[in-house]
């Protein structure tokens, strides 16, 4: 009985795509596509389970990241009045040195309060990555043959790393910038209608053409990081096939052609 295991058999798509033109058996197995979410509701709403996990964290993040936004807009307010009534009006230098150490206390609260949030955001987002991770490889197992064959490993691959390591850039650094944003915004809006109350609305009359412009550099910053991450998946699946399918490759001397595919 020959135990012996034909080329012209290989399942794999990794091996055909390296074996001779003429032994290749089946479909050629094309580079994994990135797809888009068809329900964003739904995916948001899957994310949110998982965050849900961690309301703790979340609220704890949430109101560092408030009150180191509120200490750093109220420093600049604060230094102004100290040198207009200080040192402008009144010349007393005890009253101004007084002013500046609150000043300073304000500031290092809130080189504090940013710490602090860092450190629980990194904690929220490394834990539900974690969680992702782990709930994605145990459905991977439960994949048929068939599937994990349609759409190759390296796709796999990529989701499992670059995919959710998106998703941990998006949380350590979106929800901090997201929500500092929106106060700040808030914070400037109410000093500026407390100063002046037309040149505020001049101000806020272009903010319709900013929101346009915006979401209008958003749908190609979109669009060219959905090609970017594809073309990550492309090379992930290419790296994969290739050291997997090595000892074939060597065997046909496809080094040159591989090399050339990468």
């Amino acid at each position: 009985m020959n135990n012996t295991r034909s080329v012209d058999r290989i399942p794999s798509p990794a091996l055909r795509s390296i074996a001779p033109r003429g032994m290749r058996r089946g479909p050629m197995m094309g580079p994994p596509r990135i797809e888009a979410p068809k329900d964003y509701r739904k995916t948001l709403r899957r994310l949110l389970r998982y965050l849900g996990v961690y309301k703790a964290l979340i609220i704890a993040s949430t109101i560092f990241i408030a009150v180191g936004t509120l200490l750093r807009t109220l420093a600049p307010a604060l230094i102004g009045d100290a040198i207009k009534y200080d040192l402008e009006l009144s010349k007393n230098l005890p009253d101004f040195i007084h002013r500046m150490k609150i000043i300073l206390a304000i500031i290092l609260g809130s080189w504090l309060a940013d710490a602090v949030s860092g450190i629980l955001m990194t904690r929220l987002s490394n834990s539900v990555v974690y969680r992702l991770r782990e709930d994605s490889f145990a459905h991977i197992q439960t994949l048929s043959i068939g599937i994990l064959e349609r759409r190759g490993i390296g796709d796999f691959i990529s989701r499992l790393t670059n995919d959710i390591e998106m998703v941990f850039n998006a949380m350590n650094n979106g929800f901090s910038s997201l929500v500092g944003g929106a106060l700040s915004m808030g914070a400037v809006l109410v000093a500026m209608l407390i100063l002046s109350v037309p040149l505020s609305l001049v101000v806020i009359s272009v903010v319709p053409v900013m929101a346009i412009l915006t979401g209008m550099i958003g749908k190609k910053i979109r669009a060219a990081f959905r090609e970017n991450q594809e073309w990550v998946a492309r090379l992930t699946s290419n790296i994969e096939e290739s050291v997997s399918g090595i000892k074939v490759i060597k065997t046909f001397r496809r080094e040159e052609a591989e090399f050339a595919r990468f």
